[in-house]
């Protein structure tokens, strides 16, 4: 583990996961400081592994949330989804913190682990993290809110925003309405002001 290389450090790394052997996970999170950011990713990979044994889940979750200020944004972004999967709430601020982080991937990481955590203290973050002009983190922050209130009030955070402050209610099929999108009232044309010719007329479509 101690190898100057750092292939042989890599695959001893990957060997001692694999095994399942609750005596080599202090080995690993040694690994979590290798001076090599793709060692760092796999130890946390290796160590997510271990979640089936409950009693080394907060030790594990401990070592990793530290890892969600590592300078390698992939390395932030494996941790936020690992410590999702070890299921410790402990870590829910150090998550909702990196909603604001400023790669999206590690948003977007962050805001599934939050949904698989269901604390409702990561509600209103989603919420105002829904308001983001990336498509991909708006879904992911979407689905952690539905699965966190069990409620679906579909993608506009002003909704999410208009229940969380009514108090959350409870929202069934017939009262979604209530916090849906309310559509525009159709305008009528100015008919008075056109020619027979003018309304026939075709209006070119975007490109």
């Amino acid at each position: 583990m101690n190898d100057s290389d750092p292939g042989v450090r890599l695959e001893a790394v990957v060997a001692l996961g694999q095994s399942q052997r609750t005596e080599f996970i202090p080995a690993l999170l040694v690994r979590l400081s290798d001076e090599r950011s793709e060692i760092r990713r796999q130890a946390i990979m290796m160590l997510k592994g271990f979640r089936k044994f409950e009693d080394k889940r907060e030790k594990i979750a401990d070592a990793i949330v530290e890892l969600l200020n590592d300078t390698d944004y992939r390395v932030r972004m494996w941790a936020a989804l690992a410590l999702g999967e070890l299921g410790v709430l402990t870590v829910i601020p150090r998550l909702i913190a990196k909603l604001g982080d400023r790669q999206i991937a590690v948003k977007k990481a962050a805001a599934q682990s939050l949904g698989m955590l269901r604390d409702k203290k990561a509600i209103e973050p989603l919420i105002n993290t829904m308001t983001s002009r990336d498509e991909a983190l708006r879904e992911s922050c979407k689905v952690s809110l539905e699965m966190i209130t069990g409620v679906n009030l579909g993608e506009d955070p002003t909704d999410w925003q208009y229940w969380f402050e009514a108090g959350m209610p409870p929202v069934t099929p017939e009262k979604r309405s209530d916090y849906a999108p309310k559509e525009k009232p159709e305008t009528k044309p100015d008919d008075t002001k056109k020619s027979d010719k003018e309304s026939t007329e075709t209006k070119p479509t975007d490109e």
